[in-house]
């Protein structure tokens, strides 16, 4: 899913609907008590103020976690904004994971948790895109980067040596860019067909 400040989409999960609003109707989507919309990043306002009287709250990304908001919210502290009909898709699926030396060194991957990826990405992936990833080369995925709110692309796919699964391509996308290390903490997330990564502490 990309960011697109002229985004339409429409879709369910989770028995809940999801339409996108534009940046210009947001605070009168939530004004009016209309429970709506995925919001891509670049579509939220400066600040976001939930109807005190309303029990259509928006939900928030934070840090790979969707946490429904009362008070106003700046844009800087989310990485997307959920306006929702229907029950929130909680929990959001997420790992942690301190990095190794392989997952910051010349090889160019981040290997996964195989456990992780069978129980939380793959019941969403269709049948072709499973058998890419299980042994045919792989998919392209986005992994948005919420503290940079930036999406890149990943290729992702089964490494059968390890019996996990990686991101390859991910030097230059992740740990050049992010300028990441051995023992770097991250947070990777998985919710409506992308990633979510963030750091969560730094090596000492």
């Amino acid at each position: 899913m990309s960011s697109s400040s002229n985004l339409d989409l429409s879709l369910s999960l989770g028995g809940s609907s999801y339409t996108s609003v534009a940046r210009d109707q947001i605070q009168e989507t939530l004004d009016g008590d209309k429970q709506l919309a995925i919001v891509n990043t670049d579509q939220i306002p400066e600040k976001i103020t939930p109807k005190s009287d309303s029990e259509n709250k928006p939900y928030f990304f934070f840090d790979g976690i969707v946490k429904k908001v009362d008070e106003p919210v700046l844009k800087e502290q989310v990485h997307e904004v959920l306006l929702i009909e229907g029950p929130p898709p909680l929990p959001m699926a997420r790992v942690v994971k301190v990095l190794k030396a392989s997952d910051v060194n010349n090889c160019s991957r981040l290997m996964i948790s195989k456990q992780f990826v069978q129980e939380n990405v793959m019941p969403f992936l269709n049948d072709a895109d499973r058998e890419l990833v299980n042994g045919n080369g792989g998919i392209n995925v986005s992994v948005y980067d919420g503290d940079t709110q930036s999406e890149h692309y990943v290729q992702f796919k089964l490494w059968p040596s390890s019996a996990c699964y990686v991101f390859t391509g991910w030097s230059r996308q992740f740990t050049t860019r992010r300028s990441l290390r051995e023992g770097d903490t991250i947070s990777l997330s998985w919710l409506q067909n992308r990633f979510y990564f963030s750091v969560l502490q730094r090596a000492q």
